[in-house]
């Protein structure tokens, strides 16, 4: 059995990889729990991009009367919701190399992927978040300093912090 957690960073991962795919792609490969540092050493010439997806951190935002209860009653019921969720997985978004105006370029079309793949999309006049995996998604917060990338010349980054909220039987 699957948790909600991991439903909802498998979900994340999969609408990083649509934009990964086609014809001139914003994004690169997406790595999950990842040293993005050690693949950056072999960079070569012009820009290259990384993404690494970290698991993060989950929190009970709320806890419904008796959840213990329910998960002991009806421990495989994906319905019987007690928990609200809230997971911020973070993203490091990283751009090497290359003229500045083209790892400017790449880090901005990267960032706006990376929006477009947490925003969701319309189905049937609602909005769907990560393939209805979570009940809301957004960007909650971008770094853009204080990361271990400052001062390394060549370089734009940042780290992006998606809120995932969801509802799950269980405390994660």
């Amino acid at each position: 059995m699957i948790t909600r957690t991991e439903l909802a960073l498998q979900a994340l991962i999969v609408a990083l990889e649509a934009k990964a795919a086609g014809d001139g792609p914003a994004l690169p490969q997406i790595w999950r729990n990842e040293d993005v540092f050690a693949r950056m050493e072999a960079a070569g010439d012009g820009v290259h991009r990384f993404l690494n997806v970290w698991d993060g951190e989950v929190a009970v935002s709320a806890e419904a009367l008796g959840a213990d209860l329910v998960n002991e009653i009806d421990d495989e019921e994906p319905g019987a919701g007690a928990y609200d969720i809230e997971l911020r997985p973070r993203i490091d978004w990283i751009c090497v190399g290359g003229a500045q105006a083209d790892r400017d370029a790449a880090f901005d079309r990267g960032l706006i992927a990376i929006h477009d793949a947490v925003r969701g999309a319309i189905v049937d006049g609602a909005r769907v978040y990560l393939e209805g995996r979570v009940d809301q998604a957004t960007i909650e917060r971008i770094a853009r300093s204080g990361l271990a990338t400052d001062g390394l010349a060549g370089v734009k980054a940042c780290e992006i912090t998606p809120l995932l909220q969801f509802t799950s039987h269980r405390p994660f």
